[in-house]
């Protein structure tokens, strides 16, 4: 039984997967043959029946003929007139039906076929295709088109399906394009704010302590030139951000820089922030460091190493109580150079020791106010330059924050 009920699926299965054109085809052959059986089938009972009447009215002079089998009774025309007027309007009726039998039986199969092969090949999947659409117009790509018959509407519908799957994949681009050009936007704005805010600093520095006659000219001198490189960092980094659409486009462009020079830039930028605000920010020197020699040459790209720098000194001072201590170290094996900013504050919890560096996520407590972005932007630059940023906690209290830098030429 199992075995008939398998060999009649597999044939539904094939009638279910031949091409439309063939399947009407059957359709229509299968109803034109179903209405002349039964054209026949009703012929013969009406036949019968003329027979039936024929024989009852034998003896008024009808003259039996036997035509295949069957016999029949012709009568001349004067004698069907003389029937019984019953017998006569019954013989009539059976006539038409014979004559219009094949006609009527054959178009109402085929009445029966059309609808039949509109339910069972085209209304599933107009369905599917008409909610596909609809969906679609409501901008809702949530969904699956299915449609098992592998005909002509199993092509079209997995043709929508392709083109749903299109839609959604255009559509996740273009969504993170927005979010990457959010980001980008994002960290223009926050990396804006440490430099301007250097710079204000100096400004109002320079604007308070020059009338009083309080400033050097070796000091004025000095602050004039570092505010002048803060300019053509911003000026630099404008420029970069204005050609980019993702951190995936950024390219480290790197220069030649000896270890004493950058970490005199690096020296200058926390001396900047330790002028305008209460936060004491110290160099130490890193363990088993290799900056003795300050002239060891680094290929890197300042503007980008200045951006993590300036990011991660920022968080720092904003979460310290009293102190942020910075160190370099080289590592001339890995051709890595690495940067440590520890402050004294409260640390990072172990929520944001794993999602920190996860775009516009915000901790707890006063972290929440500010973090969201810095650490991320930071993560991404030290990934462009071949390195990477990790997260812990000092043993001695406090957020220890290291970023790794490539600094091979090539």
């Amino acid at each position: 039984m199992d075995w008939i009920n398998e060999k009649l699926e597999h044939l539904r299965r094939r009638a279910a997967d031949l091409p439309i054109r063939r399947a009407l085809l059957l359709y229509l052959l299968a109803a034109l043959l179903a209405g002349f059986i039964c054209a026949r089938v009703t012929n013969v009972f009406c036949e019968r029946w003329s027979s039936m009447i024929f024989r009852r009215n034998q003896e008024s002079g009808g003259q039996v003929y036997t035509i295949r089998g069957e016999n029949y009774l012709a009568y001349p025309q004067s004698m069907v007139e003389e029937m019984p007027q019953r017998d006569q309007n019954i013989v009539a009726v059976l006539n038409t039906i014979i004559a219009f039998s094949p006609l009527i039986y054959v178009g109402l199969f085929m009445v029966l076929a059309a609808f039949r092969f509109y339910k069972t090949r085209l209304r599933g999947p107009f369905d599917i295709l008409r909610k596909s659409t609809e969906e679609i117009k409501c901008n809702n790509l949530d969904f699956e088109i299915v449609y098992e018959n592998k005909d002509e509407m199993g092509e079209l519908c997995s043709s929508f399906e392709d083109m749903r799957q299109e839609l959604v994949s255009n559509k996740e681009e273009l969504w993170n394009l927005i979010e990457e050009q959010k980001k980008i936007n994002a960290a223009f704005a926050h990396d804006l704010r440490t430099p301007l805010t250097v710079l204000k600093g100096y400004t109002d520095f320079l604007y308070r302590y020059i009338p009083e006659g309080k400033v050097s000219e070796e000091k004025l001198t000095g602050t004039l030139k570092l505010m002048s490189q803060h300019l053509e960092r911003l000026t630099a980094y404008s420029r970069t951000m204005k050609n980019i659409r993702s951190f995936e486009e950024m390219q480290p462009q790197k220069t030649e820089i000896t270890a004493a020079r950058l970490k005199s830039r690096l020296s200058e930028t926390a001396a900047a922030l330790d002028e305008i605000g209460d936060i004491k920010i110290c160099f130490t020197e890193a363990h088993g460091t290799n900056t003795e020699d300050g002239s060891h040459i680094l290929w890197i790209d300042e503007i980008m190493i200045m951006e993590v720098f300036d990011n991660i000194l920022s968080n720092a001072i904003r979460f310290a109580h009293s102190m942020v201590e910075i160190s370099m170290d080289i590592e001339t094996e890995k051709e890595l150079l690495i940067l440590y900013v520890k402050d004294d504050g409260m640390g990072f919890t172990e929520e944001e020791l794993k999602k920190a560096v996860l775009p516009y996520f915000h901790g707890e407590g006063q972290r929440e106010e500010h973090f969201g972005i810095g650490l991320h932007i930071a993560q991404q630059l030290c990934a462009r330059h071949g390195g990477s940023l990790s997260l812990a906690n000092s043993m001695y209290g406090g957020a220890l924050v290291s970023v790794s830098f490539s600094y091979r030429k090539s």
